[in-house]
């Protein structure tokens, strides 16, 4: 299990007026926002960029800088859909009790923890056992995505089952996107950034840095199965006939790609190539066997991964336990409907 903060304040600016199609989408288009351009994305951005979509569906997808930004875009209705980590999507939805998980993208945290090159030559490396590795990063400026981010409840979690204080051991950095947090590490402003593939792939290639601790490669055993990366959807819009068709249709498009993931890796891969074209073929080849292991056969939410993810938050929150009922923080009928209509296309 790992650590749930509160999804943070932060609000994105207003993209367009917000109508009763869902944060001002009109026709055939959507607005979605997503909490960085990571690989776990992959199921979203392929349909989303390659047409991927029933109908000839158009989606503006919008980097947030964070889930936490991206969940608040989604609140406040500027975007109809938003793509988060999930257990801030799992939080947001038992807090604000105005949104719900509609699809998984990705089981098993994806987030990685990269050290910079002087750390890893001086002997911080990912041959170490996990309680060296974490003791190492006391003191140490950490640079994340966000405030409540998932890459900040990693580096939260980590620390404390290793007996630090996240607060006081080492500096907690929100940096945005995966620029940002790539550039920082490149300029010295931080010595240790956690953001999912392929952030440690393109420092290692680079040179700049190394992982340190990599989640997804089985680093760390409590946190397997828990729902990662997900898409979420206000209740009001799950609740009106127009915007929960459009829901259901990206989702399909997303369940299209997962599938394909099982029966034909090797076109889907290469799909996911052309969400990244500015990646070098071998950082992009690595990173994918990251994190393809991950992606579900299909993206219906599920009460056990939610389970971990709530169970993890119950753990590292000061808040206590959380009462929650699937149903109340998760749509799975989406998904299905869905599904239902990707198998009615043959």
């Amino acid at each position: 299990m790992t650590s749930l903060a509160c999804v943070a304040a932060m609000l994105l600016a207003s993209c367009a007026d917000r109508g009763s199609s869902g944060g001002g989408q009109e026709g055939g288009s959507i607005r979605v926002s997503i909490g960085a351009r990571v690989l776990s994305m992959i199921p979203a951005l392929a349909p989303a960029e390659q047409g991927g979509f029933s109908d000839g569906m158009k989606v503006e997808v919008f980097d947030s800088g964070g889930g936490a930004a991206a969940l608040q875009a989604l609140i406040s209705g500027d975007v109809l859909l938003a793509g988060s980590g999930g257990p801030e999507a799992v939080n947001a939805a038992v807090k604000s009790k105005q949104t719900k998980v509609v699809a998984t993208l990705a089981v098993n945290i994806g987030t990685e923890i990269v050290v910079s090159k002087k750390l890893a030559q001086g002997g911080l490396t990912r041959d170490l056992p996990l309680a060296q590795r974490v003791q190492g990063m006391k003191g140490l400026k950490i640079g994340i995505t966000s405030s409540g981010s998932t890459t900040d409840q990693l580096v939260r979690a980590l620390m404390t089952d290793q007996g630090l204080n996240p607060d006081t051991d080492a500096s907690i950095v929100a940096l945005g996107g995966a620029d940002e947090i790539v550039g920082a590490l490149r300029g010295g402003s931080v010595d240790v950034v956690a953001l999912s593939p392929p952030t440690g792939q393109i420092v290692e290639k680079e040179g700049i840095g190394e992982v340190l601790v990599s989640p997804p490669r089985g680093d760390v055993e409590s946190i397997n199965g828990m729902i990662y990366i997900t898409f979420s959807a206000r209740t009001t819009d799950l609740e009106n006939d127009e915007t929960r068709a459009k829901i259901v249709t990206f989702v399909e498009g997303v369940a299209a790609f997962l599938r394909l993931v099982k029966s034909d890796p090797d076109k889907a891969k290469e799909q996911g190539r052309k969400t990244f074209p500015k990646l070098a073929p071998e950082v992009f080849d690595a990173a994918w066997d990251v994190v393809s292991p991950g992606f579900p056969a299909d993206p219906t939410p599920t009460e056990e991964s939610i389970r971990i993810a709530l169970d993890f938050q119950e753990k590292y929150s000061k808040t206590g336990p959380v009462d929650w009922t699937f149903d109340g923080v998760a749509d799975a009928s989406i998904a299905k409907d869905a599904i239902t209509a990707l198998d009615a296309k043959g």
